[in-house]
């Protein structure tokens, strides 16, 4: 007797705050391009934008499908958050000159 695979899409929303509308069109503009050309066949991500808020919905066919989309996509998001508040310091460093 075997056992029957349940075949199922795994799913996770993930909302992210912005403080910044401008940031946030940015990263999304970004993202888009790489949402018509997805490097994983096994995992698919949709963005949007609503209101201050940049909404991830990710689906995936298994588990490290689903694990490596996520982490990919929040490893872009983390690096324009560090070059942003990196910018921002200079800004403000160079201001008071």
């Amino acid at each position: 007797m075997g056992l029957n695979r349940i075949e199922k899409t795994l799913k996770v929303d993930i909302v992210i705050p912005f403080d910044s509308a401008k940031s946030l069109q940015a990263i999304h503009q970004a993202i888009v391009v790489d949402q018509k050309h997805q490097p994983n066949k096994k995992a698919l991500v949709r963005t949007k934008v609503q209101k201050r808020e940049l909404i991830m919905h990710i689906s995936a066919e298994d588990i490290p499908s689903l694990r490596a989309t996520l982490n990919s996509n929040l490893r872009v998001l983390l690096a324009w958050k560090r070059i942003a508040e990196g910018i921002k310091k200079r800004i403000i460093v160079n201001s008071d000159c």
